[in-house]
């Protein structure tokens, strides 16, 4: 029999749980390592950004330097 203290606790769990974005492997204790899709989209939304800065060849070496972090 659950008590309006279990229903409570329930209720805080749910509201604290980490949002899933769809993924299975987007947890802070992630085992994929390299080959994680979330690590991977990142970098590569780094790299453009960094790619777009006014730095020139210094910003696309940059780019291309965090793009090979994906492997």
């Amino acid at each position: 029999m659950k008590t309006d203290e279990d229903d409570e606790f329930d209720r805080i769990e749910r509201e604290n749980k980490p949002k899933s974005s769809g993924m299975e492997c987007c947890t802070y204790d992630c085992n994929q390592g390299r080959n994680c899709p979330v690590r991977s989209k990142t970098l590569e939304e780094v790299a453009q950004k960094i790619e777009n800065m006014p730095f020139g060849d210094t910003a696309s070496s940059f780019a291309v330097f965090i793009r090979n972090m994906k492997s």
